[in-house]
């Protein structure tokens, strides 16, 4: 088990990128093994095969009430699905990693341009702290770069990579932008008072 350090939480992560592969791998060679480990063990191999174990389950709790910023991240969501979808399922298949690292390359895409727009919008309305805001997401943005450069040098795996992006945007979405969010509806209104 590792400590992946994130924002200066903790969020433990168990990397395997074959569990599958392993799994089988040890019920192929050993042949001494009873008839219930190698049972559970392929019922492990089952459910790690359908299940959505890395998975951001967007619903209005991370809505924050702009329709075009809630969208992007939305579809953010959605791509992160995707790519987690295509590393459980075709991990190790020929052309695997190609479609891997165009996913990832897309969803990192998505993510600046959402950073883009959202500290336009922190800017236009004086977030107060915009600043700090701006430099979290570009202290991400570094560390997605240089994950997919220890991938490319066989340092890290694409699990790594989603693991770091499915944490940071999960506690990202739920906890800072709530606080922008909240402070976006608020100018709103106070803007249509004055207005009156």
């Amino acid at each position: 088990m590792g400590i992946a350090r994130i924002e200066g939480g903790s969020f433990p992560y168990v990397v395997n990128q074959n569990i599958s592969q392993n799994i089988t791998d040890v019920l192929r060679s050993n042949s001494r093994l009873s008839q219930s480990i190698k049972s559970s063990l392929d019922y492990i191999k089952r459910v790690y095969l359908s299940s959505d174990l890395m998975r951001i389950r967007y619903d209005e709790s991370y809505a924050i009430g702009l329709s075009e910023f809630d969208g992007r991240r939305e579809i953010i969501a959605g791509t992160y699905n995707g790519l987690n979808a295509e590393l459980r399922l075709f991990t190790d298949r020929a052309g695997s990693m190609a479609r891997l690292n165009q996913k990832a390359s897309l969803l990192v895409r998505l993510i600046g341009e959402l950073f883009e727009f959202e500290e336009a919008l922190m800017e236009e309305t004086e977030f107060p702290e915009f600043a700090t805001h701006r430099a979290k997401h570009g202290r991400f943005l570094e560390t997605l770069h240089r994950e997919f450069e220890r991938i490319q040098s066989g340092d890290a795996d694409m699990y790594d990579l989603s693991y770091l992006i499915g944490a940071w945007l999960t506690e990202h979405m739920r906890s800072k932008d709530k606080v922008f969010g909240d402070f976006i509806v608020q100018t709103a209104k106070e803007m249509a008072q004055a207005a009156d």
